[in-house]
């Protein structure tokens, strides 16, 4: 397929849609007036959705007036139309190819493209790891960063991200075009991750304006898997800081340490995981958000704005944030307290912090079923073995939820027990599940939740911990 690169306008658009709606009209057989007014209502609204999508290839976000459009555009818009419709996957690639550039390579979900290639992003140390401890060699001065930013290709959802479920699954997801030299080496994404497409088109459309989104919902629902497995998906490098409370503010924004130098000593300012991460492209999730300190959130409110971070300590340093570091953050509480009191927020979000995540994602824990198929497709347990075992994380959830636990359940303990219970299948399937279930659920429990657990497990799977032999 070939697309001829023709340059429309909104106004194009608009003319293209009201000639699309006029033709359709014409055909309307005459019932009723008020039946009239709502097929030409659901004609006018098909016909916008098609051309949108459309339009949205070409980079035309708005619908201008179709008195200032031009014919010849119009028509030839509505033939690309029909081309995008009769084959996307080709219509996208050859779009693509149009402004494509010999020495960069296809994105992930092109059918010669793999997902990760190896090579040369260069990715931020540990703090840790910038120490210098008095008597050795100060660092060598690191290079400057390059903040160019990236180009995209569109592609359809279904073809970046093969298991995907819902209603947008023919949406257009923006992927980035790496020059070879600069690929970076990104880790093979989960083949049974399950996407749910609305949250695809969230994040993709937040990522498109550049808007920071939040990731609120229960703990070990997959608020920070779900940003993994999106980057890796998309052949984008995911960076993340897990904020515990505890983390200082020298660890995040830098701090000044002595050092040895060949002429003796001295004390630069090193930097922390903030001015590093934010100069590279890629997805920034900041786990845990609700448990950082307030005065550090203050300092990152121009970097949540997309201007960059100011080191008041290193003389007004500025540190640009690089165009294509998207940041997401995730939290058990939406920065307010734990509503329920089931969850515990070492600090509040000002409101002011709050503002500057305009997109808040609420998560879940996944569907019983689908959450036991999860479970098959990544261990070795049977369907049914395996919801049982869903069943006992479905009470225990209820019950936490209910404030008769101190603990839920995740889908990685779930996984823990599923793997756990491969070394007791002499013991048969059931007592295996319960054995390993022990082991994971019920042993990191406190005494109270323990019993419940317990029997949780004889209700669901058969098998009575107590009298067990193990």
């Amino acid at each position: 397929m070939t697309i001829d690169c023709i340059e429309f306008n909104a106004n194009d658009v608009a003319l293209a849609i009201a000639n699309e709606i006029d033709r359709e009209s014409n055909d309307l057989p005459y019932v009723s007036q008020a039946q009239m007014t709502r097929d030409i209502s659901a004609i006018t609204s098909k016909s916008r959705q098609r051309c949108l999508k459309v339009a949205k290839l070409h980079n035309i976000n708005d619908i201008g007036e179709a008195d200032d459009g031009n014919e010849d555009r119009a028509t030839a818009f509505l033939e690309e139309v029909q081309k995008f419709e009769a084959d996307p996957t080709s219509y996208l690639k050859s779009l693509n190819a149009i402004d494509g550039d010999d020495e960069e390579e296809d994105a992930p979900g092109a059918s010669d493209a793999p997902v990760a290639q190896p090579a040369a992003v260069p990715q931020p140390q540990p703090v840790a790891a910038l120490v210098v401890p008095q008597g050795e060699a100060a660092p060598p001065a690191a290079e400057p960063v390059d903040i160019e930013p990236l180009k995209y290709m569109r592609r359809i959802a279904s073809d970046v991200f093969p298991v995907i479920t819902g209603s947008y699954q023919s949406e257009m997801v923006d992927v980035p075009k790496w020059a070879k030299a600069k690929k970076p080496t990104v880790a093979e994404p989960d083949p049974h991750y399950c996407f749910d497409s609305f949250k695809i088109k969230v994040l993709a459309s937040a990522m498109r304006r550049n808007k920071n989104v939040m990731a609120v919902g229960d703990p070990g629902c997959g608020k920070t898997e779900f940003f993994k497995q999106f980057a890796r998906r998309i052949g984008m490098p995911y960076n993340g800081i897990t904020f515990d409370g505890q983390l200082s503010r020298a660890e995040i924004i830098g701090s000044f340490r002595q050092i040895t130098t060949p002429t003796g000593s001295a004390t630069p300012f090193v930097d922390g995981l903030i001015p590093k991460l934010i100069q590279l492209p890629g997805i920034l999730c900041l786990n845990e958000i609700d448990q950082c300190d307030p005065d550090i959130q203050y300092m990152l409110h121009d970097v949540y704005e997309g201007g960059g971070l100011t080191i008041q300590e290193d003389g007004g340093r500025f540190i640009p944030r690089h165009p294509d570091c998207f940041i997401v953050a995730t939290a058990n509480t939406k920065g307010r307290g734990s509503d329920n009191g089931l969850t515990n927020a070492k600090f509040e979000m000002s409101e002011a912090t709050r503002d500057r995540y305009p997109i808040w994602l609420n998560f879940t824990y996944l569907e019983p079923a689908k959450e036991s198929e999860t479970i098959v497709a990544k261990t070795s347990l049977n369907e049914d073995v395996s919801n049982k075992l869903v069943e006992v994380a479905t009470s225990i959830r209820t019950a936490w939820k209910n404030g008769e636990m101190s603990q839920p359940c995740s889908l990685r303990q779930l996984l823990d027990v599923a793997e756990m219970a491969e070394d007791f299948n002499d013991r048969g399937p059931y007592e295996a599940l319960a054995i390993a279930a022990d082991l994971v659920l019920v042993g990191r429990a406190n005494e109270e939740d323990a019993t419940a657990i317990r029997e949780f497990i004889n209700q669901h799977v058969g098998i009575d911990l107590t009298t067990l032999v193990f």
